[in-house]
């Protein structure tokens, strides 16, 4: 979890807490693009914190844009069960983007 601390705080300059592991997903796609995907619920050290430049997606309003990979229906559907079935495993992703 030192790993995770460290790359949002590096990344996005924020201080989270990790709570619990949702999804492992993999991206495969095209030119030997491979990716390993660890998508983590997290609270914010400091919830009022300032996210500079960063955008969050409500759950229970207007998604009007996408997140890759595409996990958003995934996260919302499980959050209703509060994540009981988590940590997840999606398989590749990637086929319904790229």
């Amino acid at each position: 979890m030192e790993a995770l601390t460290r790359g949002v705080r590096e990344d996005l300059g924020v201080e989270v807490i990790p709570r619990q592991l949702l999804y492992v997903a993999e991206v495969i796609g095209v030119y030997g693009v491979h990716d390993l995907n660890l998508v983590w619920l997290a609270d914010l050290l400091e919830p009022d914190a300032p996210l500079d430049g960063l955008a969050t997606v409500p759950l229970d309003g207007d998604r009007g844009y996408a997140i890759l990979p595409p996990l958003i229906e995934e996260i919302v559907a499980d959050a209703a069960n509060e994540f009981d079935n988590a940590p997840r495993w999606l398989g590749n992703v990637g086929r319904s983007y790229l």
